[in-house]
């Protein structure tokens, strides 16, 4: 459902939908001055403390956030939004097309939807509850959480960090260059693992997993069962097939590993309880060997 709101959204937008925004007024707020957008507006730009609310019946066609302005958006349509700064976002409801925070803005997502976000500089992106984005791009040293709602298709990028606590991800999560990405539950499809990119995961179901060049890719679990074309290297996972096992709670999952480039790695991190008891044998049996000498 959510999927066909911003579908349908796009669909109105690129037909011209917001051809009226072009004829509309623009305005610029500074200081703590308030706006609530409720009809057509053109431009809008915000500096200083100043905040714009765009509700039922309110269209935009670019809005930039300055400084430590603040943007609500809980209704209507808008084509783009610019963050900068440490201007924050807050999206309940509504639809945009293309979102860009840069430097330390902060973007929070918990209904409504976009069809493009892309997280630039140190900027922080939370989707949450009934959030939805089509497609997703952090880059730079940008954090990205999702912890509810949807995602089409994720492009992490530089050293960016993705943290995946739930939600969905329809079809694929992509780590490049020296991304760092944790999931700890939801759903991911497809994650495809490029360069040197690290992923962890303690939670959740993966799908597919595709991992290239020199990534990482650790799954911290127990009883680990490997399918026909699986084998293990100390922890290190080996070849193609279907992997299984539980997570720390109990929850089985299962992925298939799909590619595997001999300068990847896959590994299977045992239970820490098992880790350690095995350190205490091995320092055990040590001791015996010091006492025999």
């Amino acid at each position: 459902m959510k999927a066909k709101v911003i579908g349908a959204m796009v669909a109105v937008l690129m037909a011209g939908g917001m051809a009226d925004t072009a004829r509309a007024e623009d305005f610029i707020l500074t200081g703590i001055q308030e706006l609530t957008v409720n009809i057509a507006y053109g431009n809008g730009t915000l500096y200083d403390q100043s905040k714009a609310w765009v509700v039922s019946d309110g269209l935009m066609n670019n809005l930039y956030a300055y400084n430590s302005s603040t943007v609500g958006i809980s209704g209507g349509l808008m084509s783009y939004l610019y963050a900068y700064n440490s201007s924050t976002v807050g999206i309940s409801g509504g639809s945009l097309y293309n979102l860009n925070a840069y430097d330390s803005s902060t973007v929070e997502i918990s209904g409504g939807g976009a069809y493009g976000l892309q997280a630039h500089g140190s900027s922080t992106v939370n989707i949450t509850s009934d959030g939805g984005v089509r497609f997703l791009d952090p880059y730079d040293s940008s954090t990205v959480t999702l912890s509810g709602g949807s995602v089409k298709h994720i492009s992490a990028r530089d050293s960016c960090t993705m943290e995946i606590s739930g939600g969905k991800v329809n079809n694929d999560l992509d780590a490049y260059n020296s991304s760092n990405v944790t999931i700890s539950g939801g759903t991911v499809a497809g994650l495809v693992v490029h360069d040197s990119s690290t992923v962890t995961i303690s939670g959740g179901q993966v799908g597919l997993l595709y991992i290239y060049d020199t990534s990482t890719v650790a799954f911290d679990g127990q009883d680990f069962i490997l399918g026909t074309g699986l084998s293990l290297d100390g922890d290190r996972v080996l070849g193609t097939g279907v992997l299984s096992g539980k997570w720390f709670g109990g929850t089985a999952w299962t992925v298939n590993i799909s590619a595997n480039d001999p300068g990847a790695t896959i590994l299977a991190i045992p239970e820490p309880a098992t880790m350690s008891l095995l350190g205490l044998g091995g320092l055990a049996m040590l001791r015996r060997r010091r006492r025999m000498a």
